[in-house]
């Protein structure tokens, strides 16, 4: 059985992944960034080829990496192992407890970083509160 997922996402904005991927691993205290183009790790590592290239590489601790492709539309496609993502592999170093369980924390970032630019642009200013249990935040936006 394939451990190999790939997922179209709405991410466009290289600039965004990359502060949205900063704002998590400070939030999980762990040093990981946005690298270029490479190899992504999965479970079977070296075992695929082209389909583990990709043109952005979150390089995790442990044996796993997260790959986003670049399509034609300029959206990324999320790489992964389906391990990684869906937070089966409990050794401490799986990219659920980073980046939230199926990115989930990921997204809610990139959406964050995506506003931040955005009201910048008009002038705005967007201010976010202190993160809720629930992980939720509330967001002020002034101008």
């Amino acid at each position: 059985m394939s451990h190999i997922v790939q997922v179209k996402t709405e991410f466009n904005d290289p600039d965004a992944l990359r502060a949205a991927v900063d704002a998590c691993a400070e939030l999980a205290g762990v040093d990981v960034t946005l690298g270029g183009a490479g190899k992504v790790r999965f479970y079977f590592e070296g075992t695929l080829d082209e389909d583990n290239r990709a043109d952005y590489v979150i390089k995790l601790p442990g044996r796993y990496d997260i790959g986003f492709k670049q399509n034609a539309d300029g959206t990324l496609t999320v790489i992964s192992d389906s391990e990684a993502l869906s937070g089966h592999y409990r050794r401490g170093d799986d990219a659920s407890r980073i980046l939230g369980e199926n990115l989930g924390l990921l997204r809610q970032e990139y959406t964050h970083a995506k506003m931040m630019a955005m009201c910048s642009a008009r002038g705005q200013v967007m201010q976010r509160g202190e993160r809720q249990k629930d992980g939720s935040f509330l967001i002020t936006i002034q101008g």
